[in-house]
């Protein structure tokens, strides 16, 4: 049997170079945002009913009987809660994966509480800050 032999001819090359121009074409009119950086506030809550109390302090909050850094202060256990519960600014990957999964979600919105399950407890989130960069 003969070696099975392929070319390239010119119909081929023009084929090839049409679809990369409309692939770049449909990149650059269709490009999603990168995320860059996030600045958020957390509480930490730890213990059997962290869940259940993290979800009833987010209904306090939401309701405008706390706020978010006054509950910090009182209910974190983390030492960011000296300065109510903010985190500081960080990208993406500095911080545990399911906490990312929150912060870097286009649909969750700035200013919006989320909660979020770690290794560390149940927290409640509030993105302060997102850069959603440049378009790619």
């Amino acid at each position: 049997m003969a070696p099975l032999r392929l070319t390239y001819d010119t119909s081929a090359r023009r084929c090839v170079g049409f679809l990369a121009a409309r692939l770049r074409c449909i990149v650059s009119h269709h490009s999603l945002p990168v995320l860059q950086s996030a600045r958020a506030s957390h509480i930490l809550l730890k213990g059997p009913s962290a869940a259940a109390d993290a979800l009833a302090l987010k209904e306090r909050i939401a309701a405008g009987e706390i706020s978010f850094a006054d509950a910090a202060k009182e209910y974190s256990t983390c030492p960011s809660s000296a300065k109510g519960g903010d985190l500081g600014t960080f990208k993406p990957g500095m911080m545990v994966p399911q906490f990312d999964e929150v912060i870097f979600n286009p649909a969750v919105n700035v200013g919006q509480l989320a909660m979020a399950k770690t290794q560390f407890g149940t927290h409640i989130i509030q993105i302060t800050e997102r850069d959603l960069g440049e378009e790619a």
